[in-house]
């Protein structure tokens, strides 16, 4: 899918784990990009920072949205950091007005974390929109 323009990962649960296996997998190609919504998925600094490597370099790059996660203040920062140097304004980073800095994942479901099987299941509902 390297014609790919949207990409809505909202409300998975993917954690720092899953962001960093998604960003890896977005890193090369998908010039067209132009938006990632990994809202509310129980990331931390890992997991934006990796998603902001994954999108720094695309040149129709216009949104990434990691709001309602919890990413530290310094996080955000590295975020930004990100951005920058791969030459995309700030103002592609979404709102984060619902971001958690001091909050946590819960750390109930630990075993499951590792298991390969329970982030494919997530994975089950990943949006794919593509223009015409």
């Amino acid at each position: 899918m390297q014609s790919l323009k949207k990409l809505t990962l909202a409300e998975n649960e993917l954690k720092d784990d899953g962001a960093v296996i998604i960003a890896k997998s977005l890193e090369d190609g998908h010039i067209d990009l132009k938006e990632l919504d990994v809202s509310v998925n129980m990331l931390q600094r890992v997991g934006a920072r990796c998603f902001a490597r994954a999108v720094a370099n695309k040149p129709a790059f216009e949104l990434l949205n990691i709001n309602g996660n919890f990413i530290s203040g310094e996080g955000i920062d590295e975020v930004e950091e990100i951005l920058k140097a791969g030459k995309k304004p700030l103002k592609v980073l979404g709102p984060l007005d619902e971001n958690e800095p001091d909050g946590e994942p819960d750390d109930d479901d630990e075993e499951v974390e590792d298991n390969e099987d329970e982030l494919n299941s997530k994975l089950q509902s990943v949006k794919v929109e593509q223009d015409d």
